[in-house]
């Protein structure tokens, strides 16, 4: 993992349909990702930015980390962001929230308000996004888990 990579991993401390821009997003009918997609893009072209396009290895590689977490009632980022060896440069934006229920658009409004997670998910590094949600327990508590992994190749 590169440095910048690296950078951005610190930068997020707290986060799986992609689409390609918001319309697709509004239009796929995914669900809580996509609706964070949406969200996401929405600010992201508001704020002059590229839209992030879709990319199923990082959804793969976000539901993964999600299920991980709930798997070792852990919440937190690890040293190192695990996605495929394509991406150059890498993020990640975690966050849960009590209950089954996803909040999508919650979520993206609580990124947006952290400094640290808006740095990445507003980082004109990135190109791509893959958005996981997992329902389980975080200790006795039913949550929803999210993840963000962005990238670049």
């Amino acid at each position: 993992m590169g440095r910048t990579s690296a950078l951005v991993a610190l930068l997020a401390t707290a986060v799986g349909l992609l689409c390609p821009s918001v319309a697709s997003a509004a239009n796929a009918g995914a669900g809580a990702e996509a609706q964070a997609i949406a969200s996401l893009n929405q600010i992201r072209t508001s704020n002059g930015l590229a839209p992030l396009r879709a990319s199923r290895s990082l959804a793969n590689s976000a539901n993964a980390y999600a299920r991980y977490m709930l798997a070792n009632d852990f919440f937190g980022h690890q040293a190192r962001i695990r996605v495929a060896s394509q991406f150059r440069t890498a993020g990640e934006t975690i966050a849960w929230h009590s209950g089954s229920r996803a909040g999508a658009r919650r979520t993206v409004r609580q990124w947006m308000a952290s400094p640290p997670h808006r740095a990445v998910l507003m980082s004109s590094a990135f190109s791509m996004v893959g958005m996981g949600i997992e329902r389980g327990r975080l200790g006795s508590r039913p949550v929803a888990m999210w993840v963000a992994h962005l990238g670049h190749r």
